[in-house]
């Protein structure tokens, strides 16, 4: 804060006991200044190098922060703190924070509590509700909303009209779904772009057909091409078919769809996957390994491994029949000793360019024994965490 006596002073109207506007001596900071036509209230702050521009308006007990502007039609109210720009229509709320870098442009709210960072944007429309971040290089764009504990993380986005609720982060996902089928047929079910699906609810899945293959440009949750790419194979011993298969989900909602196919690793013979992350990725992620086969009143125990880089993560887990016919929502598979199902396995904090994830049937309680371990797809979360 700076002090009064050292501050330089501008004149802004304040009713007398007769309502009418008289002019008054308020303080700015050294070197800040308000524009004409800008309103800086008894007992609002604004700090040296801030801003106050012409439409703007600063209420008691709002600070504007050195570096900070209040544009044309920009609110900082009572309690809430502007370090960067709020152009406009933006408001900054009581008890909301801009900090200096982020931006909250024309119609953007800034609730109380909520906070955007240095290189954060929540553009037209956009609401960060008490709770909400958005962190360094996240875009909130037209009409998003960022709810109460909600992260926009670095480099994410939430589309227009999309919202990130409790809880939630809009990062970059990555989705791959292998279609399967039964006995080499290829996979009946089809997903559109905008199904929804995963244990991180994600749209515009990548569709692998077949028990080998590549897929390149990688298409990203929400809808960007990327230059990820993935590599499948299975490699088909003599006298067996192609391990592509179906579990029979009779339900149609999305995630239904995302687990009907699965390839399968058979015997001794493993599925290998691997991939190469875009440009776009370059910090510590997540993989989410969907495993769900179809099987009898059996238990089966699957290994997953994962090399990322020089390190190799592996995991065994369970999964116990017979399968159910309707899709029982998402839940980590559990570990051998274990009770229930499960659909999936998460591998943390992974940080290479490239990965390669191995299937492999490790036993079976079936008699004859008949050693399996589907993969369903998988789904890469940036950053890890979110």
């Amino acid at each position: 804060m700076v002090d009064a006596a050292e501050s330089p002073s501008v004149d802004a109207a304040q009713p007398n006991d007769e309502g009418i506007d008289v002019p008054q001596p308020l303080d700015l900071g050294a070197g800040g200044s308000s524009g004409t036509g800008g309103t800086l209230a008894t007992g609002g702050i604004v700090a040296s190098g801030g801003l106050i521009a012409a439409g703007g308006s600063v209420a008691k007990g709002g600070t504007v922060a050195k570096g900070g502007t209040v544009a044309k039609g920009g609110t900082v109210a009572a309690g809430g703190t502007k370090g960067g720009t709020t152009a406009k229509g933006g408001t900054v709320a009581a008890g909301g924070t801009v900090v200096t870098g982020g931006t909250s442009p024309t119609g953007g709210t800034i609730a109380s509590g909520g906070t955007v960072v240095t290189g954060g944007i929540s553009p037209t429309g956009g609401t960060i509700a008490s709770g909400g971040t958005v962190v360094t290089g996240g875009t909130s764009p037209t009409g998003g909303t960022i709810e109460a504990g909600g992260t926009v993380v670095s480099g994410g986005a939430s589309s227009t009209g999309g919202t990130v609720a409790s809880g939630g982060s809009s990062g970059t996902i990555i989705s791959v779904r292998f279609v399967g089928g039964r006995g080499g047929a290829s996979g009946t079910t089809t997903m559109t772009a905008s199904e929804s699906a995963g244990f991180k609810p994600a749209a515009n899945w990548n569709s692998a057909t077949g028990a080998s293959g590549t897929l390149s440009s990688l298409v990203a949750s929400d809808g960007s091409t990327t230059s990820g790419s993935v590599a499948w194979n299975y490699p088909v011993a003599a006298g067996q078919t192609p391990a592509t298969y179906t579990v029979p989900f009779t339900d149609a909602s999305s995630d239904a769809h995302m687990m009907n196919g699965f390839l399968e690793a058979r015997d001794t013979s493993s599925v290998t996957v691997g991939v190469t992350l875009p440009s776009s990725i370059s910090g510590a992620y997540d993989v989410y390994v969907y495993c769900y086969g179809n099987i009898n009143a059996v238990t089966r125990t699957y290994q997953y491994a994962i090399q990322d880089g020089t390190t190799l993560t592996t995991k065994s887990v369970i999964q116990t029949g017979p399968s159910v016919t309707t899709f029982p929502g998402h839940s980590p598979a559990p570990a051998p000793g274990g009770t229930g199902q499960g659909t999936y396995v998460l591998f943390q904090n992974l940080t290479g360019a490239t990965f390669t994830l191995t299937a492999t049937a490790a036993a079976s309680t079936s008699v004859p024994v008949a050693l399996r371990a589907p993969v369903n797809g998988f789904q890469i979360v940036y950053p890890s965490g979110s």
